[in-house]
């Protein structure tokens, strides 16, 4: 190997050596104080998200919620919720649990704007299956979960609008709009 060659190779090890130097410092940096509060904020939320907030990171809490979807076609199907209550801004993680037997009793949730929900449950009904009925309308759906068959559970994480007001929430399935239907209370 020649002594350019080996130069070379030995000022690509001390650039790389250095590098991880630096993160390792940077890793390191920061007062016991902000670390302290990050490790408690996370022990008093069950679940938090990492966000940036200037140039520092910062535990979001995460508002968990599970709604129910209870009834059949002869009972009535609806949510076991009517309203659910979050702070504007916060990240809503909600859980629909479809407690329903029959094979009809396919639902998912889909947040909308005020007033928006059957125009919305309308239009996912021409969208179909494929498209889990839920239109790809960003003007009017805030939000939308996958399906759940009988029995199943499914997650949506969101973050709640910025402003406050009243939002809904809605069953997008086929003629479910008609009975399941709620209000998000953003404050």
């Amino acid at each position: 190997m020649s002594y350019s060659a080996k130069a070379k190779g030995s000022a690509m090890f001390s650039f790389v050596a250095a590098g991880v130097a630096l993160a390792l410092t940077a890793c390191s940096s920061g007062s016991g104080e902000e670390k302290n509060s990050l490790e408690s904020a996370a022990l008093n939320n069950d679940t938090a998200r990492t966000e940036e907030v200037g140039n520092k990171k910062a535990m979001q809490p995460v508002v968990e919620v599970t709604i129910r979807t209870v009834g059949d076609e002869k009972t009535g199907k609806h949510y076991d919720t009517d309203t659910i209550e979050a702070k504007a801004g916060e990240l809503l993680k909600i859980s629909l649990v479809n407690e329903g037997s029959e094979q009809s009793m396919i639902h998912n949730i889909v947040f909308t704007r005020a007033g928006k929900s059957t125009e919305v449950a309308l239009a996912g009904a021409k969208v179909g299956a494929p498209g889990n009925y839920v239109p790809d309308d960003t003007l009017r759906v805030l939000a939308a979960s996958p399906l759940a068959l009988p029995g199943q559970t499914v997650v949506l994480e969101f973050q709640v609008p910025k402003e406050p007001g009243q939002y809904d929430y809605v069953c997008t399935y086929p003629e479910h709009y008609k009975f399941m239907k709620g209000v998000l209370l953003v404050k």
